[in-house]
């Protein structure tokens, strides 16, 4: 009997062991240049200074006056992205 607990014993460490490695291997970007930075990225996305990010955004959601003031808020730091809102009912279906 006890040796039939120490195999199992064994067979759970063994799997436990390897779900972690699998788990920790997903969280893993994939990139080795060790500076962060993606290599395919554009050069004006990877720059650190957000007032040089452009694009545009569109926000879902069902306040106005909250997109309103975020939006504002936000424009203050990323001030070439524009930001669309498109309203959606807030009820249960």
């Amino acid at each position: 009997m006890r040796n039939l607990f120490s195999k199992k014993a064994s067979v759970i460490a063994l799997v436990l062991t390897l779900c972690f490695t699998l788990v920790l291997a997903g969280c893993g970007n994939g990139n080795n240049s060790g500076n962060g930075a993606s290599e395919g990225a554009d050069s004006a996305n990877s720059s650190s200074d957000p007032a040089t990010a452009s694009g545009k955004l569109t926000v879902w959601g069902w306040d106005k006056a909250w997109f309103e003031g975020t939006a504002a808020k936000f424009n203050e730091k990323f001030p070439n992205i524009k930001l669309e809102f498109v309203e959606v009912s807030a009820g249960i279906i």
